[in-house]
């Protein structure tokens, strides 16, 4: 029915998006498909492995695949993706520039917060906000300083949050809430939308959401972007290639627990240590960030098939 009412003329997907069904009457209405930054997990890729007939029929529906990294495309093509409509490498991410923050609200949190002191846990994930605030308070004890900002990838989890906080015995405040004008919280459950480039500038640490979670890990390149120092967990498949050369060349902190991670939060502390760790990230992340050319070469198949 949509198809039929609103006649589109290409499908962009992003990532993960592949719904069969979708792809299939895009295939019958001779729409072209293009992923961008087309991924496949190990478990997913098992999955479609063992459902021959289906995953060709859905890979036969794809017109043009911007892979996320060289696995990524040898995934999509063992499982039937021709190799003529393999595009380069197209890492989604490494081409955003986030807006510069409020100056207003920028001047009132860094007001409260010590840039030095201040830890950012991006985009948590259920399962994760306990481990990063026993880590905190491991640190914090050597460091009673330091002040944490935990923003959930899905804010209605604020609650909840909250209540491990407390449970704790940390003091906390809600972004969405009025705020007090005196005292400063342990921790700030940032439970609000379109803020993280405030975050990302309040705090000289940034812990990666995801990544200890086993949900492949979200964007290091946000962070890198306002030099906060990043700390990741083990799980990075989401941005391998990125987080790769992050660790080869000593851009970021791989911290697998909660003594490592206490660790990592105290030794970045120190704006000697910081300054290495972010001038390296900038330096790792470079050669990423100049890859541009598989956008427009995205957007030139977009043309083309669509045409635009």
């Amino acid at each position: 029915r949509f198809c039929k009412i609103w006649s589109p003329v290409a499908l962009v997907s992003l990532e993960n998006e592949l719904w069969a069904n979708r792809l299939s009457v895009c295939k019958a209405n001779r729409i072209p498909v293009l992923v961008a930054g087309g991924r496949m997990s190990d478990r997913a890729y098992s999955t479609w492995s063992r459902l021959p007939g289906l995953s060709h029929s859905v890979m036969s529906a794809i017109s043009y695949l911007g892979p996320l990294d060289d696995a990524a495309a040898r995934m999509f093509g063992n499982l039937g993706l021709d190799q003529s409509r393999i595009g380069a490498p197209l890492v989604l991410k490494s081409a955003v520039s986030l807006a510069e923050p409020d100056p207003g609200e920028l001047a009132l949190f860094r007001a409260r917060f010590n840039f030095d002191q201040t830890v950012l846990a991006a985009s948590t994930h259920h399962g994760e906000d306990e481990l990063i605030l026993r880590a905190f308070a491991e640190a914090r004890r050597q460091n009673p300083d330091l002040r944490l900002i935990i923003a959930p990838r899905h804010p209605e989890r604020a609650a909840a949050i909250g209540k491990l906080v407390s449970g704790m015995n940390l003091s906390f405040e809600q972004r969405s809430l009025a705020l007090s004008k005196s005292d400063v919280p342990s921790v700030l459950v940032a439970d609000t939308l379109g803020e993280m480039p405030l975050w990302y500038s309040v705090a000289g640490i940034t812990l990666i959401g995801g990544t200890w979670a086993g949900n492949g890990g979200h964007t290091p390149f946000e962070p890198a972007q306002f030099g906060s120092a990043i700390v990741h967990g083990p799980s990075t498949e989401n941005h391998a290639k990125s987080f790769q050369a992050l660790d080869k060349g000593n851009g970021a902190v791989l911290a697998t627990d909660v003594a490592s991670i206490a660790r990592a939060i105290l030794d970045l502390c120190n704006p000697e240590r910081r300054s290495v760790v972010t001038l390296a990230a900038d330096v790792a992340l470079a050669p990423l960030r100049s890859a541009g050319g598989a956008i427009l070469d995205f957007v030139e198949q977009l043309e083309s098939l669509a045409e635009l």
